[in-house]
């Protein structure tokens, strides 16, 4: 299965409520959590990644020493991906749902993510890559 990588990074402007947008899109998990960090473009589509479970792609993104990623995780648009952590988000293309499943890396685990705003902006932002490299 595949999976994309949007990964939420703190903007580098030094301003109190954009860091309480990035921590609230960190534990929120309904578009009112996420509507203002995909506002200020705190989401960004970082790597696609071949893998089998949320778990596999968890590991393989936290860069592995005893394996070559070639294979398995690729970095999208120049972007340098870091590990995941809570507050990324996951697309798994599984093939049984369109556009695929959406999920959020939790303390423990993932939770997943059904709000169809949330998962719109989402595409939109793997979208906006894709044209971006084109």
């Amino acid at each position: 299965m595949n999976a994309k990588l949007i990964q939420l990074r703190l903007p580098s402007e030094e301003r109190p409520i954009l860091t309480e947008f990035y921590f609230k899109a960190r534990s929120g998990s309904g578009a009112d959590d996420f509507a203002s960090a995909f506002a200020w473009g705190m989401f960004q589509y970082v790597a696609d990644i071949k893998c089998r479970d949320l778990e596999d792609a968890f590991y393989l993104s936290n860069n592995p020493h005893d394996i070559d990623l070639s294979a398995w995780f690729k970095p999208v648009g120049g972007h340098r991906p870091y590990s995941m952590s809570v507050g990324d988000l996951v697309l798994l293309e599984d093939g049984q749902y369109y556009p695929g499943r959406l999920f959020r890396c939790a303390s423990v685990g993932f939770d997943e993510i059904t709000d169809k705003d949330v998962i719109q902006a989402v595409i939109n932002i793997i979208q906006e890559e894709v044209l971006q490299d084109a």
